[in-house]
């Protein structure tokens, strides 16, 4: 049996979900774009260690856990 672990971009978006925060919510707090934040959601560009920290610190999660 294969279990496929969560690529950043879905641990974001079920973060963003639980927190009720829209995809420009989340991208003004931030301080990215929308469309920056939807590729990352998507898995086609990754954010900054600087980016990711502030999504983890917005999300209420680690710098770490997302990085796994």
């Amino acid at each position: 049996m294969i279990i496929k672990s969560k690529t950043l971009g879905e641990v974001i978006r079920e973060l963003r979900d639980v927190k009720d925060l829209s995809l420009r919510d989340l991208a003004g707090k931030v301080d990215v774009s929308a469309p920056f934040l939807s590729d990352v959601e998507h898995g086609r560009r990754y954010p900054s260690d600087a980016k990711l920290e502030k999504i983890a610190e917005v999300l209420g999660t680690s710098f770490s856990d997302l990085k796994k």
